[in-house]
């Protein structure tokens, strides 16, 4: 089984992301379809999936906090993610911040690039960080 984070459209019209195992991409691709998915973006994670995992409180609010930096020191936001997931021992989460950081290059927000790792984000923070982008307050979000 592999991992595959994705954006797409319900049939609300409402972007919806997430990561699920699947045994290929095709049948990935074929269950957000029979959700009802459209205009599906997919991409394969080598993230693990536990349905009881998330990052642990720490590796999170030192993570928070090296953001919190981020944005003090004017850094742009790939360049801050770039330092820190090369500083981060937490595997799991050094791992997702640095597809992250790619899915940041490729045009993405930081709510759509961290909304693909539900199994590593508490939904709290993944919303914390929508609000922030929405209101323009990122830096006071994560300080």
């Amino acid at each position: 089984m592999q991992t595959f984070t994705y954006i797409a459209v319900d049939s609300e019209g409402r972007e919806v992301r997430g990561s699920e195992y699947a045994a290929n991409r095709a049948a990935m691709e074929q269950r957000l379809l029979e959700k009802g998915f459209s205009n599906i973006e997919m991409f394969k994670s080598v993230t693990y999936i536990n349905g009881k995992w998330r990052a642990k409180g720490k590796d999170l609010a030192v993570f928070c906090r090296m953001m919190s930096v981020v944005f003090i020191s004017q850094l742009s936001l790939a360049e801050g993610l770039k330092l820190i997931f090369e500083q981060t021992d937490n595997k799991e989460l050094h791992v997702a911040l640095h597809e992250i950081y790619q899915f940041l290059d490729k045009g993405y927000t930081l709510t759509q690039s961290m909304g693909m790792y539900p199994h590593v984000f508490g939904s709290y923070l993944l919303n914390m960080v929508a609000v922030g982008e929405l209101s323009v307050s990122l830096d006071r979000i994560f300080t």
